[in-house]
């Protein structure tokens, strides 16, 4: 079976053409997948970064917690169904994150206080550094 490939390829241009052109397209799709996921990441980690300036000038520990549970859950609709992410709140939030992103660290860490946004008491023990790190390693595991 593979000699007859082989001999069908070696004496037909057209097969040559198909198999030739067959690659060609994998590799282009593999290429913009590859692309795409990491424009992904690429945009996510500048947004982490740009509010954690923006804490940095203000100081402002409720917006820190908003803009970052806004963030999460932009990246987590994007890769999960809209109806799995949308109603999670709480404890839920903090265990979905844990599942998604391979620690503990939202339920058990610093990351306690993205479970009811910034309206909680937890905002005033916000360890920014720590919260930062989890959640950078949440989104390069997510894209």
């Amino acid at each position: 079976m593979l000699d007859t490939i082989k001999d069908f390829l070696a004496t037909n241009q057209f097969g040559q053409a198909f198999v030739f052109g067959f690659v060609f397209i994998l590799l282009f799709l593999s290429y913009m997948n590859y692309r795409k996921k990491h424009m992904d990441r690429r945009f996510a980690m500048q947004e982490l970064n740009a509010i954690r300036d923006r804490y940095a000038q203000n100081l402002n520990n409720e917006r820190f917690i908003y803009e970052i549970n806004l963030l999460i859950r932009r990246i987590a609709v994007k890769n999960f169904s809209r109806q799995q992410v949308e109603g999670l709140t709480g404890q839920e939030w903090l265990e979905f994150l844990d599942a998604t992103g391979e620690t503990h660290e939202f339920s058990q860490g610093a990351g306690k206080v993205l479970a009811h946004g910034n309206y909680n008491n937890e905002a005033n023990q916000l360890d920014t550094g720590s919260v930062y790190k989890i959640t950078k390693k949440w989104i390069r595991i997510q894209t």
